[in-house]
């Protein structure tokens, strides 16, 4: 189990948004899990906006080395974004269920683009 998921949706959102989340706790796996609790809140273009601009802002504070690019970033949340629409989750745990491949897939999204 990782940290993140010891962590409530409202726990986890706050602590990202309020800058306390750190390297151990913000792993790929919760980067999809913020992405995915901001897309139902939000919707595609406020999640880019905040998620992008609290990663640069963690990033560049120096507090925790987290591997920043934006397009990436921009990348994942449209795929999650995709996958999410063609689900009816109500949580991330059964929308893994329903896609257990999400993970590897975005990962596979990054690997492309570091091969290019």
């Amino acid at each position: 189990m990782e940290k993140h998921e010891l962590l409530s949706d409202e726990e986890f959102v706050e602590q990202f948004t309020q800058g306390k989340i750190n390297k151990i706790t913000f792993t790929h796996d919760a980067q999809l899990r913020l992405t995915w609790l901001l897309l139902n809140k939000f919707g595609r273009s406020i999640t880019t906006e905040k998620i992008i601009e609290k990663i640069s802002e963690i990033s560049n504070s120096k507090k925790v080395e987290i591997v920043f690019d934006e397009k990436l970033v921009r990348q994942t949340i449209r795929v999650l974004d995709i996958y999410r629409r063609g689900s009816n989750s109500d949580s991330f745990q059964s929308f893994l269920r329903k896609y257990p491949n999400i993970q590897v897939d975005t990962v596979r999204l990054f690997t492309f683009n570091y091969n290019q």
